[in-house]
């Protein structure tokens, strides 16, 4: 990928590749967790310093502009450090949401609020019934004499604990499962009326589950045109997929990375492990998987911000779909192949594995998204 990377590109991964050696070790992150339950305001204000919350806002609303690719170098960066700020649901997802959903002064104040780390947005989308259907919402908004009424339930909400304000997609019109009468609103989360758990998910993230009960909205709480959200978040949600890919792909390279370090130096018949030709070839296997994912994930970068939405949503299924394939074989042979100490906490590789976990069940497993592939295949059934 590196060979692919233009002169801009290339000095953001160095600049993100400098601060995270320098403060997000390993030792440094396992501290910070402890510290911060997933999230450090200190690491999120340096992530703001180095442009890389304004990094897709658009210029006018005081970012950077950039596309998907600048976003693939950050995230790979980071799935290779395990950072746990979720820099994906937020500065990617929300701030696509906004940049495609949100119309005038409230557009620009809210993007330029996410690139200076003023404010921290989160999207709860996800509920109780749901899989990964991301029409299939039951929060209901209902029209009132002094704005909105605001009543369901969200879950597995990332950043949530620490978010300013929540993005919630709710329904104000038409039946179950429908695509159209869905929209989004602006929520306080200490507004009167909402209720939160807050917990930590498999690989360190910081998440909440939130109850709406009658949570009274001003009329500007709506974010864009009323009943036509999903379009808008069909389209962030396949950006923040891409961006997923790429941390996969950072993460699954560590693995490889510390299992070829491990097997030179682990004894075994008084010679390293790695000089036996069957652990050679299930380091060759490992090496092809995650080029496999490189690829893909690369070219879905490439592609996710082009205007045929068809064509997006098919690179971007192929190249989460190959991700969590090669995800979890490479975290299996990293795991062999390190032995009993592959299972402990003590190595970043055990990390890894978790964060893989995660983003398989982020934004559409790899059945969900090979499903979407093949409907996408054939013209009559594109939804």
């Amino acid at each position: 990928m590196q060979d692919d990377l233009d002169e801009n590109q290339r000095m953001l991964a160095e600049a993100v590749e400098r601060y995270l050696s320098r403060a997000y070790d390993f030792q440094a992150r396992q501290q910070s967790l402890a510290a911060t339950q997933g999230h450090s305001p200190a690491h999120w204000a340096a992530f703001a310093e180095l442009g890389l919350l304004g990094l897709t806002v658009p210029e006018d609303c005081g970012g950077m502009g950039l596309d998907a690719t600048s976003t693939h170098v950050v995230m790979e960066a980071f799935g290779r450090h395990l950072v746990t700020e979720a820099y994906a649901s937020t500065a990617v997802l929300c701030v696509q949401l906004l940049a495609h959903g949100a119309r005038g002064a409230q557009r620009s104040q809210l993007l330029a609020d996410l690139a200076t780390g003023a404010c921290i947005l989160a999207f709860a989308q996800g509920e109780p019934q749901t899989d990964y259907t991301l029409h299939n919402v039951q929060t209901q908004a209902t029209a009132s004499a002094d704005g909105w009424r605001l009543s369901g339930r969200k879950t597995m909400v990332l950043q949530g604990p620490v978010a300013n304000q929540l993005l919630v997609s709710a329904r104000t019109s038409g039946p179950a499962l429908s695509t159209d009468g869905i929209s989004l609103f602006l929520v306080d989360p200490q507004s009167a009326g909402v209720q939160r758990v807050d917990y930590t998910a498999i690989d360190g993230m910081p998440c909440a589950d939130f109850a709406f009960d009658g949570v009274q909205l001003a009329p500007q709480a709506l974010v864009g045109v009323q009943d036509a959200a999903y379009p808008t978040i069909l389209h962030a949600s396949d950006i923040a997929t891409a961006a997923l890919c790429a941390q996969s792909v950072g993460a699954m390279a560590a693995i490889v990375d510390a299992t070829l370090a491990y097997v030179k130096v682990r004894q075994q018949f008084r010679s390293p492990i790695g000089s036996f030709q069957a652990v050679q070839h299930r380091l060759v296997d490992m090496s092809l998987a995650l080029e496999q994912a490189r690829s893909l994930a690369w070219l879905a970068a490439q592609q996710v911000d082009a205007a045929d939405a068809v064509a997006r949503q098919r690179i971007v299924s192929a190249a989460k779909a190959k991700c969590g394939e090669s995800a979890r074989f490479i975290a299996q042979q990293g795991i062999q192949l390190h032995g009993g100490i592959g299972m402990t906490d003590e190595l970043p590789l055990g990390h890894h594995v978790k964060r893989l976990i995660a983003i398989e069940h982020t934004l559409g497993d790899a059945r969900h998204h090979l499903a979407r592939y093949a409907r996408l295949a054939d013209p009559a059934h594109i939804a």
